[in-house]
């Protein structure tokens, strides 16, 4: 059987309108020309546990906490989690499952940590709002979908592959110009994810001191913050939103002290992308930009995108947006929403695995392996969205209390035999709570 295929001419592209099967699991580690290494495919074990978390304790439920949890799941358990507001939890070495069954205006409220995940590993953690997520030490990929960070301080991934589907980092708190997002030795992808640098501090000036006479005392405004920054690594961005913190506005004092000043300036704007000693890196349909400044001083630095070692490059075309909602019941239909350019054939590509792979033929990060089973949805009206629902019974095995899938969308424009791979998105199928 095969997907989705590209050949010489368009009229020779095939399709296989395949049911709701899976390969078997395989784990091999791959090079991929550039440099760029393939993360191993990872395949969460089954039959898969589930462990129900609530902050309000009830039958069926297991705690009120999120790390009880996940220190009692086994390797591919899923841990759902209700709305309300959770103490921070890590996952150590575990291929663990964290979703959050929340519309998305009640997504629980937890911060998290991912480490030490081995080559074999992974780590899913999807609809949750949280302050500064960090990734250390992972050789296996970890998986953030529809999370929301507001933080004080910044994100940070070390020697690890991530991937950010529809997550947010908000300028939500003025924290003196913090970066957004700062990777060290990692490969980064994300699609329709939006990262902002930290606004700058406004000026200040001591009135109150002034008028005393006890003397002027004030500061200028704070730089903003770069909104995303990768050192040692990669980063491969489709539809995302890269923008620097705005620079602190400056300040006029109304008081007239000896040697006081006439005027306390506005901070810089902050960069947008900053690739630093980096290994090949992708934008496609990514708008990076510095921040704005309150002033017109000309001394600032800050870039769009700067690039210091590596090669970056800037894909032509559009890429198209793509959720699945999770998680489903066993036995119901399972609902996916797309968005796009009207009149393009959508399609949606399911595994068991999880392999990261930069594929320069489908304009995209490919999460599962490329020879997975591709299944055509529809095509886009001219709003340019189109909502699919579809049933394949209960796909949980025997003795499983969940199941993870990965699924992918494709986008293929008839007209221009343009493909693009679009948004990933996580499955996650669950039986009801008894």
């Amino acid at each position: 059987m095969t997907g989705l295929r590209r050949s010489c001419s368009c009229s020779s592209w095939t399709l296989a309108l395949l049911g709701l099967t899976f390969p078997s699991a395989r784990i091999e580690a791959q090079a991929v020309p550039g440099g760029t290494v393939r993360a191993p495919r990872v395949h969460l074990v089954t039959p898969t546990r589930l462990f129900v978390v609530d902050d309000t304790a009830s039958s069926c439920r297991f705690s009120r906490q999120i790390q009880p949890a996940v220190d009692a799941a086994s390797a591919g358990d899923v841990v759902l989690v209700k709305p309300g507001v959770y103490n921070p939890f890590i996952v150590d070495g575990k291929s663990l499952c964290v979703i959050g069954e929340t519309p998305r205006i009640l997504r629980p409220q937890a911060s998290f940590e991912v480490r030490n995940l081995r080559s074999d590993q992974s780590v899913i953690v999807r609809g949750f709002t949280c302050t500064q997520p960090k990734f250390t030490n992972n050789f296996g990929p970890v998986w953030v979908e529809d999370c929301i960070w507001q933080s004080s301080s910044f994100m940070t991934s070390s020697h690890s592959t991530v991937g950010f589907f529809r997550s947010q980092l908000l300028d939500a708190y003025r924290q003196q110009g913090a970066s957004g997002f700062f990777a060290d030795s990692s490969i980064i992808f994300a699609y329709h994810s939006t990262f902002h640098g930290m606004s700058g501090r406004e000026a200040y000036f001591d009135e109150e001191s002034c008028y005393r006479g006890y003397g002027c005392h004030g500061s200028e405004g704070e730089p903003g913050g770069t909104a995303f920054e990768i050192h040692g690594g990669s980063a491969y961005l489709f539809g995302c939103d890269v923008t620097g913190g705005a620079g602190g506005a400056g300040y006029t004092p109304s008081c007239t002290c000896l040697f006081g000043p006439e005027y306390l300036l506005e901070g810089c704007g902050g960069s947008g992308l900053i690739l630093s000693t980096s290994m090949d890196s992708v934008l496609l349909e990514t708008r990076a930009s510095a921040g704005a400044q309150f002033g017109d001083r000309d001394d600032c630095q800050a870039v769009d995108v700067g690039t210091f070692g590596g090669t970056l490059t800037r894909l032509r075309g559009r890429t198209g947006e793509f959720s699945v909602h999770s998680p489903a019941r066993a036995g119901l239909a399972i609902r996916y929403h797309f968005k796009g350019p009207p009149g393009w054939k959508v399609f949606v590509t399911y595994a068991l695995e999880y392999e990261p792979t930069y594929d320069p033929a489908l304009h995209g990060m490919s999460v599962v392996p490329l020879d997975s089973r591709t299944v055509f949805l529809g095509t886009l009206p001219a709003s340019g969205e189109l909502e699919v629902r579809k049933s394949y019974g209960n796909v949980l095995e025997p003795g499983s209390e969940a199941r993870v899938i990965y699924v992918q969308a494709k986008f293929h424009d008839p007209s221009t035999c343009y493909s693009v791979l679009g948004t990933p998105s996580v499955l996650v199928v669950v039986q009801d709570c008894p």
